[in-house]
This record gives C-alpha cells, sequence and structure tokens, in this order.
C-alpha cells in the first residue's frame, strides 16, 4: 500500500496515524473478530480498494491482514466491459448494411422522381446514411474495445514514433495548431507499437474533437528513471469531472468529447503494458492526459572499444 512494513505494526489503534489512513483507523476500531470489510483509501494521491480482516490475539491485540484489491476489481470490471461491448457490437452491427443498402437504393429510384417530393426522399436518405457511418464508427470502436490484441513489446524508437503520429494532425485543421516536443537524446521504449500509436491516434482525436477549429495540441516525451511519460494537452474546456475512474470507463462521454470509448481505449491499451494512465486539468483551462510506461525506457548500447594489441616481448 506504499508504506513501509513497521508501519503495520501497532500497540493502540492511537498509534495508527499518517496521510490518508483515517479512514482505516476508523474503520478498524469498528471492526468485529473474524469481520471482512471493503473500503477506499487514497495513497500518495491514488485511490486504493483495501479489504481488511481483523483477528484477536490471545494476549491482548490484534492481528490485521489489508490486501489491496484494486487490480482485481480493474481486472474484473475491464473484462466485465468488454463482454457488454462484444454483445453491442453484434447487435448494432447486424442490421447497419441492410439499411445503408435501402437508403442507398431508395436514394438511387429518387433521381427519376421530379419536384419537391424527391428533395426530401435525398434529404432524408442523406441523414440516414450518415447516421449508420456514425454508428459503424461506434461499433468499429466497441469491437477494438472488445477485441483487444495481445501486448507484443519490442524495442520502439519513441521519437520517431511520436513524429511521425503528430505529422498526420500538423496542418490537418487551419486553427489548430500542434506542437512537438521531443528530448535531444531519442528514446527507445520497450511497447507495442501498433497499440501505442492506436493510443496517441486516440488522444489526438480526443483534442481535436474538443477544440474544434481553433486551439493548441501539445505533445511531450520524457523518462523519469527508467520510466517513460508522454504527455498530451490541450487548451480546450478540460475534463468535466476530476474523477479519472469515470473518465475512463466505457461509454463515458461528454458534450464535444466523443462516443466516450476513446480514453477507455487509451486505458485499457496503457495498463495492459502494465503502465498507468494520468488525466487532470491544467490552469488556464484545458486537458492534460499522461501515459506512464513503467521501466520501459530502453538503454541505449554503448560502443565497445576496441582492444589495444598486447605488447609483444
Amino acid at each position: 500500500l506504499g508504506y513501509p512494513e513497521w508501519a503495520g505494526t501497532w500497540h493502540d489503534l492511537e498509534e495508527f496515524q499518517g496521510e490518508g489512513l483515517e479512514p482505516l483507523r476508523a474503520s478498524l476500531s469498528r471492526l468485529s473478530a473474524g469481520q471482512i470489510r471493503q473500503l477506499d483509501l487514497e495513497i500518495n494521491g491514488v485511490v486504493r480498494h483495501v479489504e481488511v480482516t481483523a483477528e484477536p490475539l490471545r494476549g491482548g491485540g490484534w492481528v490485521i491482514a489489508m490486501d489491496d484489491l484494486t487490480q482485481l476489481l480493474s481486472a474484473q470490471r475491464q473484462a466485465a466491459w468488454s463482454e457488454v461491448a462484444r454483445h453491442i457490437a453484434h447487435e448494432i452491427k447486424n442490421p447497419l448494411t441492410p439499411i445503408r443498402l435501402a437508403a442507398e437504393r431508395i436514394q438511387r429510384r429518387s433521381a427519376e422522381m421530379d419536384g419537391p417530393v424527391r428533395d426530401v426522399i435525398v434529404t432524408g436518405c442523406n441523414a440516414i446514411i450518415a447516421h449508420v457511418t456514425g454508428l459503424k464508427k461506434l461499433v468499429d470502436a466497441f469491437h477494438r474495445y472488445a477485441r483487444m490484441p495481445t501486448v507484443n513489446p519490442k524495442p520502439v524508437p519513441l521519437n520517431q514514433l511520436l513524429e511521425e503520429t503528430v505529422a498526420l494532425y500538423q496542418g490537418l485543421r487551419e486553427g489548430v495548431a500542434v506542437e512537438l516536443a521531443l528530448p535531444d537524446d531519442p528514446l527507445t521504449v520497450r511497447a507495442d507499437p501498433v497499440l501505442l500509436r492506436q493510443a496517441l491516434v486516440n488522444l489526438l482525436d480526443n483534442a481535436f474533437e474538443v477544440l474544434g477549429e481553433k486551439g493548441t495540441v501539445r505533445v511531450s516525451v520524457g523518462a523519469r528513471g527508467d520510466d517513460i511519460i508522454i504527455t498530451v494537452e490541450d487548451d480546450g474546456p478540460g475534463f468535466p469531472t476530476e474523477d479519472p475512474e469515470v473518465l475512463v470507463q466505457p461509454f463515458f462521454s461528454t458534450k464535444g468529447r466523443g462516443s466516450g470509448m476513446g480514453l477507455a481505449l487509451v486505458h485499457r491499451v496503457v495498463t495492459d503494458h502494465g503502465g498507468r494512465l494520468e488525466m487532470e486539468n491544467h490552469t488556464p483551462h484545458g486537458a492534460r492526459v499522461r501515459i506512464v510506461l513503467r521501466e520501459a525506457l530502453v538503454a541505449e548500447p554503448t560502443e565497445e572499444e576496441p582492444e589495444e594489441p598486447a605488447n609483444e616481448a
């Protein structure tokens, strides 16, 4: 849980002190022998879901066991959402093709008609086709989430990957500037290049959606120890909530933030890499997302100096 081993030994609950530990101390004071209780603790700025069990000792005192269930619950939620996404994708995808084909056929036949009736039919068919196209994109997002491929990590030249990905968006919209800040020394990261690129594309798509016709997107990367940190930020209105657990839930969306699958897919990619996704609003306004890939930095091999020939006697 982020505390040293000695922090688990106390003679009295009053000694049970520490930042973020007050909810746990209060819960322990009400815990009966053999009772199991689950609660959320904020430790080092991160909310952890903990299961607590207490057993009395014969000579007095208690043995308290705590299990961190955060990753287990996250994996269970992820599996449940994947199953939901799979069913939704299947149920929606089947009728889309005949609906589109029927609308296109009616549209072609309406060309033989005259007058305002034809205009009404053409307008209606265009609306149907546009909505079917939008639903198809949503179904594809569901399918990608439900069928996320297994991570295949390999050494990836990160500077090059970022340059290639960001270049697709630079100049894409006249009023939106896309800036890229790279370290002088190129970084190599151990990751799946296809999935990592997809995560970056989703973040950039989200930024473009919320900015509209004017704004700035900034992409940067750096290393902290052996961790790689990729940051994407925009100067839009920011996230509507500070709770990252809500932001990364599939289908969670707000006006201007797309279908609600973008951040969920990014979160899935990052956690499958053993990393974490950090999201926050920054001042004066805008959203900031950090992809933290833990212990992913690949050290560049150093060139070995040639051995000097041995002196002949």
